[in-house]
């Protein structure tokens, strides 16, 4: 007898295969799509936190506070009224928009290596009339609670965690060995 096409059994094999990749495949695609919304949100972060410091830098009373106090703050509201930012301030990981009572705190900070002075930014929630410290909305590096910091207390409780201030550093470098410029004995 000839056989014409597949049986039942080769078919149901066929059929669970084609389900197990196309389940793998969604699983990638809902992974890769979350990266990427994540990824677009460290970006605003960054975009704000530039804005933040361009601002100071145009505005010399905050430049003046920043030189003499170390820091000074700065209201997402307030850049975005004086178009420092786009209107589109949408949080694609949680689709709401970015909370604009949010402040942008620009800070005097040292590098660690090199002990020179520099300018550091990160977004934080400084409610001044709860009267409590705030908590880290995101790092320098637009790193935000939404993703990296969300299991860690101390950076989602406390935004000095996310805005690390060095005022002091010491430079690490040995005393020249004389022997090795004059020969030695």
């Amino acid at each position: 007898m000839k056989k014409n096409g597949f049986t039942l059994l080769e078919l149901m094999i066929v059929i669970v295969v084609v389900a197990i990749l196309g389940v793998s495949a969604a699983i990638s695609f809902t992974s890769i799509e979350g990266d990427t919304t994540k990824k677009e949100l460290q970006n605003k972060y960054i975009d704000i936190q530039r804005a933040a410091a361009l601002y100071v830098d145009l505005h010399s009373s905050e430049l003046e506070w920043l030189i003499e106090n170390g820091e000074v703050f700065v209201k997402i509201a307030d850049l975005k009224a004086e178009n420092y930012l786009s209107s589109d301030l949408n949080n694609p990981v949680t689709n709401s928009d970015i909370n604009t009572n949010y402040y942008v705190k620009v800070y005097l900070t040292k590098d660690a290596n090199t002990c020179s002075d520099y300018v550091n930014t990160c977004i934080v929630n400084k409610d001044y009339n709860e009267g409590y410290e705030g908590y880290c909305v995101a790092d320098s590096n637009g790193f935000s609670v939404e993703s990296i910091y969300s299991s860690n207390t101390y950076y989602s409780n406390n935004y000095r965690g996310c805005c690390p201030k060095v005022t002091e550093c010491e430079l690490n470098i040995p005393d020249p060995d004389p022997d090795a410029y004059y020969g030695g004995d």
